[in-house]
């Protein structure tokens, strides 16, 4: 199946809401790609409308990446589980495991989880298939989508339904979770 890049998808209304409502620094990803479009973008990444505009009118179709780690209101990680990995736990325990908070459906069958926390935590794989995305990462946000090399349509990012900014505020991480993440990273990162 064969879609068009971008159609009836408004990517810079979005990146501005992100950027401008949500205060999370965005930066433009390579249309139906997960690759950041600018060199520097941990340094580049930003919330301000004229840069925004900017990308978006050079790049209207590029797909959204929110850079983790910190935004206007404090700290923030994304737990980003891929079950193509063995991050596909829920199947098995349920996803009310984790404290409830926004929802991203990713192409591969895969989960984001949206969470404030009360520090900054680093970017880190926690087991197999189970990743944070805190500070020198970055999440591909909806509406973008996914293409495979030849252009043929993969899957888009979706918002869960009742899960979305617009539906609830971003849920903190509570203290069992970031305990575990703070022991999962220091743990990986005593291995490396």
């Amino acid at each position: 199946m064969r879609r068009a890049q971008g159609k009836g998808k408004d990517f810079l209304s979005y990146a501005l809401g992100y950027g401008q409502k949500l205060g999370f620094r965005v930066i433009p990803l390579r249309p139906g790609k997960k690759t950041p479009l600018i060199p520097n973008w941990p340094n580049e990444a930003t919330t301000d409308e004229a840069k925004i505009r900017e990308w978006w009118t050079r790049w209207p179709d590029a797909n959204i990446g929110i850079v983790t780690g910190e935004y206007r209101d404090g700290f923030f990680c994304v737990l980003d589980f891929d079950p193509r990995n063995g991050g596909g736990w829920w199947d098995d325990v349920g996803e009310d495991v984790l404290p409830e908070t926004w929802v991203v459906h990713t192409p591969s069958g895969g989960r984001h989880y949206y969470y404030r926390t009360p520090e900054r935590l680093r970017s880190a794989k926690l087991q197999h298939g189970v990743d944070l995305k805190g500070n020198g990462g970055y999440v591909v946000a909806p509406p973008s989508i996914l293409l495979d090399d030849e252009g043929n349509f993969i899957g888009d990012y979706d918002f869960q339904v009742g899960s979305m900014p617009k539906d609830k505020g971003m849920r903190a991480l509570n203290g069992f979770w970031t305990n575990w993440v703070r022991k999962e990273t220091a743990g990986r990162a005593k291995k490396a």
